[in-house]
């Protein structure tokens, strides 16, 4: 996998929330652009 243009990186585990779920990322990240890539198929 490449990703291009990427000023850093963190790997996180999503958690329940209300009907969806969420990850947490670093409170300097607020009003950045970001992705979120699953890199486990949903059944594994």
């Amino acid at each position: 996998m490449t990703i291009k243009n990427c000023y850093e990186v963190t790997e996180k585990v999503v958690t329940p929330h209300g009907n969806g779920a969420k990850v947490l990322v670093p409170r300097g990240w607020i009003g950045k652009k970001v992705k979120v890539i699953l890199i486990e198929g949903p059944d594994e």
